[in-house]
């Protein structure tokens, strides 16, 4: 089990027999668990002078006479009668600050915990002591449990117990997780028994107090974790909880870390009706407890990762995380399925519902598979994209100042680029030319789509492009003294970001659910020059490679749509070279293609 040492002599130590002491665990001397010092006793004198130790270190504040005096009355407590809690599989933790994550709407939640640092807000304790209830603050019938996991520096506070304690009566919660305290894995071995003892007298004097109480599971080395299960249960307290999500940050790689999690299950299976494990809502976190539970435990699973996963924008699934901040994932379960991708992108409510619900199916018995697919862009029936490609801006030959005032006349709300909009392989910075393109597209403002050209989708010629941009006109020395100017900022930012979201190619599902493949060609048609037929060929291969039924680049400067073989070329917007081959004619300049969500293609041009 896991030791990180003691500052103590055995010798006159008050915990010895507790504890067990040096012959117990093999500790030479005490390591300082936040600076990895090596010290010797007596060590707290030192790291109470240490400016990283002292302020790391949280403990009650008790002398030696105090712990004596703790340790005899912990042995002495005799049952008191707890109400028992029957909870659900599945328990999520809700945030009042965020009313995001009540999800008991559209789902089946019989249960919820609250944290109760979130009752700090003054505006949410005024509104919830006004409602006399917490089930009529929340609108929610089932059972409410306030949670006593929080930061350390409040666990310790004497004034921290009255209130968690007088609000759980006063607002009617049904359970209290009591009493949490600092035993982490890196904590001195003194301070972990010490802090476990006045967790286990709080908890004692809560359930007395007739709040049904679940008991935290506490301790890193066996001794500890047995002293707290025998303990809780002597009291009366079968219902238990383990807060493991400190232990589920390195179990995978740490065989010290799983050790600990399989010897409080296992106590738990000896002492507890049921256990509570809390920070585990994840779909990573799931296998462990579904091998490592034993058969005859009741466990229910707590967390709020589903919730906090679904502010990042990601949604769970069989096949792992899809990241709905870069792609419209269709998913077709209950909870999405009216919702649609767009919706899943834009919400976060609906993708905590999607996860929360996707969890709870995970741990039923009659779970089904969740069919998920992700796309780069989705069009419904009534929408519309612009495809565009080959602005080549940078070069002296675009017509950028055409395309803008295209983009003007047809304010279109979703743009994708196929390639080689900046030309950084042979242009030369303008920055007029950089300014304008981003300020007309912040001032239409329609979703923008971007895929790597052969002119900028090298990351090398980018980052050369960047600097020349970045320290255009300036006195390299003098350059942290002078100050940026902000719309020269905002202009380092747009380009970054515009290309910081480029893709090698994309995926278009259309209403009909028909699939539009785009990139922009040049890895499939290298000689611009080859007659319009070979280029067809070629084209019809790559749409069957991508089984699509079409397929769409840039990179030609040729502007056509085969309808008959599902091809299409977007044209250009740049005077090409004089050449003798016949292309980027007349035609085929200025134009762009339509995509209609029910699957039709149109042809426009500018001139």
């Amino acid at each position: 089990m896991r030791v990180r040492g003691c500052d103590r002599d055995c010798s006159s130590c008050v915990l010895l027999d507790l504890c067990g002491g040096i012959e117990q665990y093999g500790v030479k001397g005490y390591r300082c668990p936040f600076a990895d010092c090596k010290l010797n006793a007596p060590a707290l004198k030192r790291m109470n002078r240490c400016n990283i130790c002292r302020v790391g270190r949280l403990t009650w504040n008790v002398d030696e006479g105090d712990v004596a005096r703790l340790l005899s009355e912990i042995r002495g407590l005799d049952e008191v009668k707890n109400g028992k809690v029957e909870l659900p599989t599945v328990v999520p933790i809700v945030s009042l600050k965020d009313e995001r994550s009540f999800c008991w709407d559209s789902l089946d939640i019989r249960a919820v915990i609250i944290g109760f640092q979130d009752l700090f807000d003054k505006r949410i304790l005024d509104e919830l002591i006004k409602a006399e209830d917490i089930h009529s603050y929340l609108d929610f019938d089932g059972k409410v449990l306030l949670s006593s996991i929080m930061p350390d520096s409040l666990i310790v506070d004497g004034k921290t117990f009255y209130l968690f304690s007088r609000l759980a009566e006063m607002v009617n919660f049904d359970a209290v997780i009591a009493w949490d305290s600092p035993v982490y894995i890196d904590i001195p071995l003194y301070d972990s028994w010490v802090n476990l003892l006045m967790g286990l007298k709080l908890t004692y004097e809560m359930a007395k107090r007739g709040v049904p109480t679940i008991g935290l599971l506490k301790g890193n080395i066996e001794r500890q974790i047995r002293f707290s299960a025998s303990t809780l249960a002597r009291m009366g307290i079968k219902d238990m909880a383990l807060h493991a999500s400190e232990y589920m940050l390195a179990f995978s790689k740490d065989a010290t870390v799983r050790q600990i999690l399989y010897e409080h299950l296992g106590q738990a299976e000896k002492l507890a009706n049921s256990l509570l494990v809390i920070g585990v809502l994840n779909p990573r976190r799931l296998p462990f407890f579904k091998v490592a539970t034993p058969k005859g435990l009741k466990v229910s699973l707590a967390g709020m990762s589903w919730f906090l996963d679904a502010q990042k924008g990601l949604l769970y699934s069989d096949d792992g995380f899809f990241d709905t901040t870069s792609k419209y994932v269709d998913c077709k379960c209950e909870v999405c399925f009216n919702a649609g991708p767009k919706a899943l992108m834009s919400e976060v409510n609906t993708r905590a519902k999607h996860n929360l619900n996707y969890l709870i199916k995970q741990n039923t018995k009659s779970s089904t598979a969740t069919v998920m697919k992700a796309y780069d862009l989705t069009l419904e029936d009534n929408e519309e994209a612009l495809f565009v490609s080959d602005i080549h801006m940078w070069t002296g030959r675009t017509l950028l100042d055409e395309f803008l005032e295209f983009l003007k006349e047809k304010k279109p709300t979703c743009v994708v680029f196929l390639g080689d909009v900046f030309d950084f392989s042979t242009g030369e910075v303008e920055l007029h030319e950089t300014a304008a393109f981003f300020s007309t597209l912040r001032e239409l403002g329609p979703s923008v789509f971007i895929t790597k050209g052969c002119s900028d989708g090298d990351l090398g010629s980018f980052l050369s492009a960047f600097n020349r941009l970045v320290f255009a006109g300036k006195a390299k020395p003098m350059l942290w003294s002078q100050e940026d100017d902000r719309q020269l900022a905002q202009l380092y930012l747009d380009l970054w970001r515009f290309y910081a979201c480029a893709k090698e190619r994309m995926d278009v599902k259309l209403a009909n659910n028909e699939l539009i493949a785009i990139e922009h060609g040049h890895k499939i048609i290298e000689d611009r020059s080859l007659p319009l037929k070979q280029v067809v060929r070629r084209m019809e291969e790559a749409k069957e490679l991508a089984r699509a039924r079409w397929f769409v680049m840039g990179h030609l400067h040729r502007a056509f749509i085969n309808e008959e073989s599902g091809v299409a070329s977007t044209g250009c917007w740049v005077w090409d070279k004089p050449c003798e081959d016949g292309r980027a004619g007349k035609g085929d300049i200025g134009t762009a293609i339509s995509v209609h969500g029910n699957g039709k293609l149109e042809l426009i041009r500018r001139f």
